[in-house]
């Protein structure tokens, strides 16, 4: 008999990091609603709706892009995902908490999506340096050891993950102008 069997560790490789995906989907959410039970910067409506889009821009990195193709769907269903984009644009007015949104959001990419990177274009270097400060003190929040921020400056941020693993966030401004 010549029939082909099915290759069974795609299959699992597949489930497992669509498992993977699952679990950090749930540690991103757990993370954020942890401001709101310690009654620590509590997020408003509009910025737990804001958390929610970014998730589901996240989608691809956090499921990783063939897994998230394969399974598209099912991530939407079990996320609650209308639709998934690449790219996010959150306009409100004044003093409504998107720096803060940000920051924390930018806090538990950096503790749960292990090797992220990312880069945050701000209008001026005051901002860039006010949203790192703020992901710091967020970091503190979640009791994270000195030790495992190697890099820790006015701009920068470097998460040592307990496997060794990094995760970086970097904050510039987009006016083009050099540090004074």
């Amino acid at each position: 008999d010549k029939t082909q069997l099915i290759k069974r560790p795609k299959f699992e490789e597949n489930t497992s990091e669509l498992l993977k995906g699952h679990a950090m989907m749930s540690s991103m959410r757990i993370h954020l609603s942890h401001f709101d039970e310690q009654n620590f910067y509590s997020r408003s409506r509009d910025q737990v709706q804001i958390h929610q889009k970014m998730l589901s821009c996240m989608c691809k990195v956090i499921y990783g892009p063939s897994t998230f193709q394969r399974n598209k769907k099912e991530i939407q269903q079990v996320n609650g995902f209308k639709e998934v984009q690449n790219f996010l644009a959150c306009m409100l007015p004044r003093r409504q908490g998107k720096s803060i949104s940000m920051a924390q959001f930018i806090v538990c990419c950096l503790l749960v999506v292990k090797g992220v990177n990312i880069v945050l274009v701000v209008n001026n270097n005051k901002n860039a340096e006010n949203i790192t400060s703020k992901v710091r003190e967020f970091l503190k929040f979640f009791k994270v050891s000195p030790s495992s921020l190697p890099t820790d400056n006015k701009k920068q941020i470097v998460y040592i993950h307990p496997d060794g693993s990094e995760s970086k966030f970097m904050s510039f401004s987009g006016q083009g102008k050099a540090d004074k």
